[in-house]
């Protein structure tokens, strides 16, 4: 889906009476949709396609550049801080080759914010604490 942001509106006017509010994610053909209530259609007339729904799962953004969080890759404020996802090596060079991975959310042993790290689904406690002093 690579519509404007003028015709994702048209989600929540005309096609869908249940949704509220439509956005895409970042530079992504993804799409959040806000339904009116606590159920998802499985699919939703978008034109003259139909579209699959699901459930959406916010997870911590991780960059595999910098290896900060709260941000991705293609929006890195620091793209020549180059860290290595697996071990958290700093300056990395061509020829580096990771060979004990250790997260840095979990300590697990698999690469930082793997889709299998339950870690990503959590909201770290450097991001809890900021929103409650802004409070």
């Amino acid at each position: 889906m690579t519509d404007t942001i003028q015709e994702i509106d048209y989600i929540v006017q005309d096609y869908i009476p249940t949704a509220l509010q439509a956005n895409r994610i970042g530079k992504t053909t993804t799409v959040v949709i806000a339904f009116d209530g606590d159920k998802v259609p499985n699919y939703i007339r978008y034109g003259n396609l139909l579209v699959e729904c699901s459930l959406y799962r916010k997870h911590i953004d991780m960059c595999y550049l910098c290896g900060r969080l709260g941000h991705r890759m293609d929006v890195c404020p620091n793209p020549e801080d180059k860290i290595c996802r697996g071990c958290g090596m700093k300056n990395l060079e061509e020829s580096h080759v990771c060979t004990n991975p250790k997260c840095s959310l979990c300590g697990g042993n698999h690469l930082t914010a793997d889709k299998e790290c339950k870690a990503t689904f959590k909201t770290p406690y450097v991001v809890r604490k900021r929103r409650w002093e802004r409070q």
